[in-house]
């Protein structure tokens, strides 16, 4: 995740919308959504934060749309071979629409690394990180920091972070 975040020249993500299960472990941002707060029906805006969204391969159609429609400042990752949307329509190039870059691992890289830092097996596919802004406004990174701290409060109780407290207290 560091090593995409940095290739972007990005902000770090603030919170992993998919964090449950198999990807827990990976620990990409300190604030995560669990299964009990279905990501599905929250609001995927930028006043949610930086937003680290890489869903079950099975429900990126539905990422996408979500991404789009919410406006949603943050990355989406995509493993493997693009997709097509019920229309034909390659979800990739909608997230190309969107974005603001995009860095591609390609197959037998390390992407991932663990909560101690140390890097899991390379994939046997590329994977694809898009950054991007549902927007295309494409506005000032300070702008996004400015609303990032102006809502953090409003959104404490959707989170589940143990220090959470004592970071926006």
């Amino acid at each position: 995740v560091q090593r995409a975040v940095e290739e972007l020249g990005a902000p770090q993500p603030t919170v992993d919308v998919f964090a449950s299960g198999h990807s827990s472990h990976l620990r990409v941002c300190e604030k995560w959504l669990t299964a009990q707060d279905s990501a599905w029906k929250r609001h995927w805006s930028p006043h949610q934060g930086i937003l680290w969204i890489h869903c079950p391969r099975n429900d990126l159609g539905r990422a996408v749309a979500k991404v789009e429609k919410d406006r949603t400042h943050g990355f989406v990752v995509v493993s493997g071979v693009g997709a097509e949307d019920e229309k034909g329509t390659s979800l990739m190039n909608r997230l190309e629409q969107v974005s603001l870059n995009k860095v591609t691992f390609a197959p037998g890289e390390s992407v991932y690394q663990d909560a101690r830092g140390e890097a899991l097996p390379p994939q046997r596919w590329a994977t694809h990180v898009y950054y991007v802004s549902g927007s295309q406004a494409h506005q000032d990174e300070a702008d996004v920091y400015s609303i990032n701290r102006i809502q953090a409060e409003p959104w404490r109780a959707m989170f589940h972070a143990p220090d959470l407290e004592q970071d926006l207290g």
